[in-house]
């Protein structure tokens, strides 16, 4: 069993080799398998990155997270503005069936909603959404449902 430090450690290495991260900029601290991250960095998608990279560490049995998004000197931080580059980054991606997701955007808290036949669909429209700058919070209602089979 690892003790604090050595949980703290490995997060921290964790969240250092994701490609968009400082790792100087998000704190990390370890009690009891229970591992909290403070501080700030500019979008949502390495708020997303430091989050995923400390779950997935080998003795994190809770992870409490406390880091901000601050978009510092963005040109334009409007809901419509959002809207329109969340829309843009789900069509070009093409594991995403941009048709069948719906986007809302209020006060930079972007929710995604509507219907897709697979979980990689709906994950990758998250991933999708998930980069583009300025998404405050970033909720995923997307339902997955089975396709029907074509022969019976």
């Amino acid at each position: 069993m690892k003790n604090d430090q050595q949980l703290q450690t490995e997060v921290e290495h964790a969240i250092g080799f994701k490609s968009l991260l400082n790792a100087a900029a998000i704190g990390v601290s370890a009690k009891g398998g229970i591992v909290t991250l403070t501080g700030t960095v500019n979008s949502y998608a390495r708020k997303w990155k430091a989050e995923d990279a400390a779950k997935n560490v080998t003795g994190v049995k809770a992870l409490v997270e406390a880091i901000e998004v601050n978009f510092g000197n963005a040109t334009d931080k409007s809901d419509a503005n959002l809207a329109l580059k969340v829309l843009k980054a789900l069509k070009l991606n093409f594991f995403v069936p941009a048709d069948q997701i719906k986007v809302m955007v209020e006060d930079g808290h972007v929710t995604l909603s509507g219907e897709v036949h697979r979980d990689f669909q709906k994950d990758a429209a998250m991933k999708s959404a998930g980069n583009v700058a300025g998404i405050k919070v970033l909720t995923n209602n997307v339902v997955v449902t089975a396709a029907v089979p074509a022969y019976f």
